[in-house]
């Protein structure tokens, strides 16, 4: 696919981005290059953003956004404060006004990191905690019932102990993104209430989005999830473990009847799954309530950081088949998180093999 289609949408993306976060920046040309050892640099002589051909190539558009910003905060630190700085304290500042990704806001964004740009999150504070979260979530596949369901219980209360200790020691989190594409124009009613589920039990923000898709030419609907680094990992584990679970009890229960609806026996999985959540909720103590408390307020202004022009809009899901409802709902009340969930690496983010719908 030629490069004009790319250039054309990154105009339109830097003016949305323009848009977004109330910026008044002079106007720019924007390039593609094959730039040797950078994804982007931006030439205040030329006034021009050039980005990577490769990048534009090889990588999902959210990066390309990510990469993008990064260059329009170096145009913004030149226009507001007149600084030629590099990586500086303007320059964070600007970062944090476009609501960057925590990765996106190094220095050392280089063509060396390719193997691990479209998973820059997945890299950044591994500490030895966020290391320990992730073990019980390789453990959370095991066969095992018992042991499955006691490893992610572990992995949430380690993560609740994470954000003690960062708030004990006066750490500042930066938010961290996920990106969840299926690569559709158009997603169903389950994958909002899915959503829901992470926001509710999972403690992070998530948000649905339209992203360029440069092999269909077209924008997609894709989801973000927003939070803290090891409270965004235990929640993209649940998802594509929920996803896969969907598809699988579906194909055991659609041969017993043609009637009953794939929808509605979607939604049932998941509120029933949500209920067994609730009851097996551990009793927090005053100290834990306070922090969680707390994370959500962040967890809430990173999110209105990102998109400052948010405004929410609520839906309602309809049930056109009451039986397929009520038996996911038994089948949610079932469900337990294991399933022994590898990772992908097909640069959307996420566990398994992505599955057809």
């Amino acid at each position: 696919m030629g490069h004009k289609l790319f250039v054309q949408q990154l105009y339109r993306d830097y003016q949305e981005i323009c848009y977004q976060y109330r910026l008044k920046l002079s106007p720019v040309a924007i390039e593609l290059r094959p730039l040797a050892t950078k994804w982007g640099e931006w030439d205040s002589g030329t006034r021009c953003i050039s980005l990577s051909e490769r990048l534009v190539e090889d990588h999902p558009w959210h990066i390309v956004l990510e990469i993008l910003k990064h260059e329009m905060a170096h145009q913004w630190v030149q226009e507001k404060w007149g600084q030629q700085e590099y990586h500086g304290p303007y320059f964070q500042l600007a970062c944090e006004h476009l609501g960057m990704a925590a990765w996106a806001r190094k220095a050392t964004v280089t063509q060396m990191e390719e193997s691990t740009l479209d998973r820059q999150d997945a890299q950044i504070e591994q500490s030895s905690m966020i290391r320990r979260i992730q073990k019980l979530l390789q453990l959370s596949g095991s066969s095992n019932a018992h042991e499955a369901s006691a490893a992610l219980q572990k992995a949430k209360e380690l993560s609740l102990a994470y954000q003690v200790e960062a708030h004990a020691a006066h750490t500042h989190s930066d938010f961290h993104v996920r990106i969840i594409n299926h690569r559709r124009k158009r997603l169903e009613a389950f994958h909002t209430r899915l959503s829901s589920i992470l926001v509710e039990h999972f403690h992070v923000e998530t948000i649905f989005i339209q992203v360029f898709d440069p092999q269909l030419a077209a924008c997609v609907k894709a989801m973000e999830i927003i939070g803290a680094a090891h409270q965004v990992e235990i929640a993209e584990y649940v998802y594509w473990f929920l996803f896969q679970q969907l598809q699988a009890l579906w194909a055991e229960e659609k041969p017993k009847t043609q009637n009953r609806n794939r929808a509605s026996f979607y939604l049932g999985v998941l509120h029933g799954f949500s209920e067994k959540l609730k009851k097996e909720q551990k009793g927090l103590d005053s100290k834990e309530e306070a922090l969680l408390i707390v994370s959500h307020a962040q967890t809430k202004r990173a999110l209105a950081c990102r998109y400052p022009r948010l405004r929410t809009q609520k839906t309602r899901n309809t049930i056109s088949d009451a039986g397929a409802y009520r038996q996911g709902c038994k089948k949610g009340t079932a469900l337990q998180l294991r399933a022994g969930l590898k990772k992908r690496e097909t640069g959307c983010g996420g566990f398994l093999t992505e599955g057809k719908l």
